[in-house]
Formats: C-alpha cells, structure tokens, sequence
C-alpha cells in the first residue's frame, strides 16, 4: 500500500535554501573536470539534470546527451549552450529498448563522434535516467501483453545494465567515476497496479547495489527524485488502483508535486555531501 503522509511533501530545508542563495559548494564533486553522460535527457527530469549539472561544473567539462526524440535533445543542447557556455554539450538519438545501441562499441562511437576523450576528464559520471513506467492500468493478474512487458524490462532493465557496462568500458582508466541511476520509491515499497515499473526499478536498484559492491573504486547512488510533476507522472494518475490514483490526482491538484529543480537540487546537496554508502538507495526526502 502507498504510505506518504502530507509533510512528505515539503521539501525545502535549511540548507536547501542556503544552497539557492548560495550555490558554492563545500565538497569537490562539481569541482573536477567532467564528462557527463545522461541518458533520458530529452524532457522532464533528465533535462532539468543536465541544466543542473552544466551550470555547476567547471569549464570545459563535457556532457553526452542521449534520448529517442533528437528535436527535444536538440532543443535541450541549445539552452545549456546559452546557460553555460564553458561546458560543451553534445546530444546523440538514442533508444534504450534497442539493446544493439546499449553495446560498448555503440557508446564509444557516439563518444569519438562527439570528439570527446574520457581520459581527458579528471571524472566520469553517468545519470541513469532513460526509463518506461510500463502498463499500471492493470492489475498483476491482468498482464498478458509480453510485448509491454519486454519492452518495459528492456528499457528499465537490460537496456540499463547494457549501457552501463558500456560506460564502465569507455571510461576506464579515469581518476574518478560515478554512477546515478535514478530510482523511485517503487524500487523498494510496492505499488498496487504498478508491478511491472515496481519490478524493473528493484531490480536496477539490486543491479547498482552490486556494481558497488564490485567496484569500491566507483561512487554508485541509487536516487529517488521523488513524485514529479512530469508526463511520467500524468500516466500514474491513470493507474488501475482507485486509492493511488486518487492520491496522486489530489496531489497533482493541490500544487504537491515536486518539480523537477527542485529534486535535481536536493540531488546536488546529496552528491556535494559525499558522504552517503554506496550503492544506497536516498530517497529525496531523506535530504
């Protein structure tokens, strides 16, 4: 059953406000010189990620951007140009579900085509944002669609863990690596008529739990934004179970959805800090 209670939404603190007012940061996260790779990073969250980042990280740092719609990336590319013109931006079609795309050799050809040479960056970072929510108009035993269902896994799952070891590949060798993969509270609490988006999340979030695990070297932060006021949202609010449909409804119309710059900050706060385990699952509103 989906357990929020009303102060869950109130996601301004102290040093939060600290950090709007003053954005310098205490730690040396955004102090390296960066190559970032964000995957999703079209719309919603994933772009307001990418803006987040351009704007903090030093000079000629380097962000990847990679989604289905070229149009919006390009558009994206564009305002983080105007925003922040010493970081380069670059942006590449991509569609996580087509699993030939996720390979290593797939990733490093969009790199050199990008001109970029992971070497050159004190640090590498990719944000695991791309993701499907799947068919939450049915209930477990209402799922036949196994096209829906592959698909979904493929985006959420296999296609992840696919671009992900790409990534590891591309950027060996680096002084520093990061990993995100943006989480949900659906990756450790279940959600009537969410099964399909439940399952892909827990097992992402087991998947980096291990890669952690494997390689004390990387910094792996399972990430959960939060409920969004994004397109990813407007689906949950067509959800099969009556109670989780109305909540988010409710919330949606009362203004207690969190925006995406809200939650990319919180998420700044958390990678500035630098002090949580990793491979931990953070939950927004843990910060």
């Amino acid at each position: 059953m989906l357990q929020f209670n009303a102060e869950d939404f109130v996601v301004e603190n102290n040093e939060e406000q600290a950090f709007r007012l003053n954005p310098r940061m205490s730690g040396t996260f955004f102090l390296k010189k960066t190559f970032c790779i964000v995957t999703g990073a079209s719309q919603g969250y994933g772009a307001s990620l990418a803006e987040k980042f351009a704007s903090l990280l030093p000079a000629n740092s380097a962000l990847l951007l990679l989604a289905r719609n070229a149009d919006k990336l390009k558009g994206v590319t564009e305002k983080i140009h105007c925003q922040s013109p010493d970081v380069s931006v670059h942006f590449h079609k991509f569609d996580q579900s087509v699993l030939q795309e996720c390979s290593t050799e797939n990733l490093r050809t969009i790199i050199n085509k990008s001109n970029i040479s992971p070497s050159d960056f004190e640090q590498c970072i990719i944000i695991h944002n791309a993701g499907v929510i799947g068919d939450v108009t049915k209930f477990t035993w209402q799922i036949k669609d196994a096209e829906m269902v592959d698909h979904a896994m493929k985006v959420n799952v296999t296609g992840a863990i696919l671009v992900n070891t790409a990534f590891m590949e591309c950027c060996d060798g680096t002084e520093s690596m990061a990993i995100i993969n943006v989480s949900s509270l659906a990756a450790i609490q279940p959600f009537s008529s969410w099964s399909i988006y439940c399952a892909g999340k827990a097992a992402r979030d087991m998947y980096f739990q291990v890669v952690a695990t494997e390689k004390e070297a990387v910094r792996v932060l399972n990430w959960g934004p939060g409920p969004l006021d994004t397109d990813m949202q407007a689906r949950c609010r067509e959800c099969a179970d009556d109670n989780i449909r109305q909540y988010f409804t409710d919330a949606y119309k009362q203004g207690k959805l969190l925006s995406c710059e809200e939650s990319a900050d919180k998420l700044v706060i958390v990678l500035d800090r630098n002090d949580y385990k990793s491979g931990s699952h953070i939950d927004v509103y843990d910060v």
